[in-house]
């Protein structure tokens, strides 16, 4: 069963890489604050979440 809850997570966190990808390059979404608004903790989450995003394509 946690081997279940940590694909899950780990499915989502991709899923989620790839749409803030998606809405900051394809769509040209950005703002100082625009981190909060995708329900990252932190700006150096978001940072490092969107570097994750660019090394996968």
């Amino acid at each position: 069963m946690t081997l279940l809850k940590h694909k899950i997570e780990q499915l989502i966190a991709i899923n989620r890489q790839q749409w803030l990808a998606e809405c900051v390059y394809r769509y040209g979404l950005k703002s100082p604050e625009i981190w909060r608004l995708y329900g990252y903790a932190s700006y150096d989450d978001y940072r490092k979440d969107l570097a994750r995003s660019l090394q996968q394509k």
